[in-house]
């Protein structure tokens, strides 16, 4: 005969089973309960998250704008009269030591280089015969028919057209360097004052380089309170980029504006690498630093209608609105300067979900 008690056995085990699975899920719950951020997940896929404030370092920072300007800049003139044929370099273009910046030449260019060319074979023609003259002085002097200082004379003659072949031949070089005109330094290509076609003199003057390794900021600051800006330190935007490069100030200018603006100059090693002058920057100036302030995470802080900031703080019957006062940012986190109490537990993540919805009806805590 069969034994039937086997089967309920079999399932009194597989109640045994669920009972403490059961048992582990509850006391799993109850140990993520006592996290130090407290979940609380709504009848929509909202999390709401809560945490304490935390302290940071915040620096004082005043804000300022700005132009770049050079504080290097070359003039580049025409070296002789002629035409502008060309510009080989496109405005405010970065140029290299020694690059072509113009091209000049046109018929009075032409003429002269003519001129010097003839002079230069007449010279080569004429040393050819006081050459041969000066030999036959000296041969002549050796049989004594001619006096020393006849034979002087012709060598004179001869060294004096050597010299003057010299000349030519040294400004008939120097007019073909002339007439490409090139950058004495590197830097910015700007100021240009002439077009292709116009005529210019020796001298005129034809644009600007300016040293990019010569520029500085000329910042104005609005400090109501009189903040002392010299030998400061100052963070500059970069355009474009997620970071900020370090300068200071280096002189603040005795006057202000009648609108209480303060012009100060700012200077640092990095600037060439990212600003040419003429740009429009802006950035902060550090005044001072608050240690071991209240933070928050920009995520915390919701705005009302009249632009008021406010926080969500959590109580046993939900959640409650407060008002808090600002200060410093530095980067995600917020400093709270007064409405908070470090033992208060914050909403960080979802406090706009709350704010746009009616929360004493619908987000409450069940601890």
């Amino acid at each position: 005969m069969k034994d039937r008690r086997k089967p309920s056995s079999r399932r009194l085990g597989i109640l045994l089973l669920f009972a403490l699975i059961a048992l582990g899920l509850l006391f799993f719950a109850a140990y993520s309960r006592r996290n130090t951020r407290s979940r609380v997940t709504l009848d929509s896929p909202v999390l709401i998250e809560t945490a304490r404030p935390s302290r940071h370092n915040f620096s004082v920072r005043i804000p300022w704008y700005g132009k770049v300007v050079a504080t290097n800049r070359i003039e580049i003139t025409a070296r002789v009269d002629g035409e502008i044929l060309a510009q080989r370099v496109p405005d405010e273009r970065r140029v290299r030591a020694g690059e072509s910046l113009f091209l000049i030449g046109g018929t009075q260019l032409i003429t002269r280089r003519k001129v010097l060319e003839e002079k230069q074979e007449f010279l080569g023609r004429q040393i050819s015969i006081a050459e041969a003259d000066a030999g036959k002085y000296r041969e002549a002097l050796k049989e004594k028919l001619v006096s020393r200082r006849e034979a002087l004379a012709a060598l004179d003659n001869l060294n004096r057209l050597r010299l003057e072949l010299s000349r030519t031949q040294q400004e008939l070089s120097l007019l073909d360097d002339a007439a490409s005109v090139p950058a004495p330094v590197s830097g910015i290509f700007t100021s240009r004052t002439v077009s292709r076609g116009q005529f210019v003199n020796t001298g005129a003057h034809l644009a600007d380089i300016i040293d990019s390794r010569g520029i500085r900021i000329l910042a104005t600051v609005f400090s109501p309170s009189g903040d002392v800006f010299l030998g400061k330190k100052a963070t500059c935007r970069v355009p474009g980029k997620a970071f900020e490069i370090s300068a200071r100030v280096i002189r603040v200018l005795p006057r202000r504006s009648a609108g209480g603006a303060t012009q100060v100059w700012i200077d640092g090693d990095s600037l060439s690498k990212f600003f040419s002058p003429g740009a429009f920057v802006s950035g902060s100036i550090i005044v001072g630093r608050h240690k071991n302030s209240p933070a928050v995470p920009r995520t915390a802080i919701v705005k009302d209608e009249k632009g008021m900031p406010f926080l969500f703080r959590k109580t046993e019957n939900g959640f409650e609105k407060i008002s808090v006062s600002l200060g410093e940012a530095d980067g995600d986190l917020i400093e709270v300067i007064g409405g908070v109490d470090p033992s208060d537990e914050i909403v960080v993540h979802g406090a706009y979900e709350l704010f746009h919805r009616d929360f004493s009806r619908t987000f409450k805590v069940s601890d």
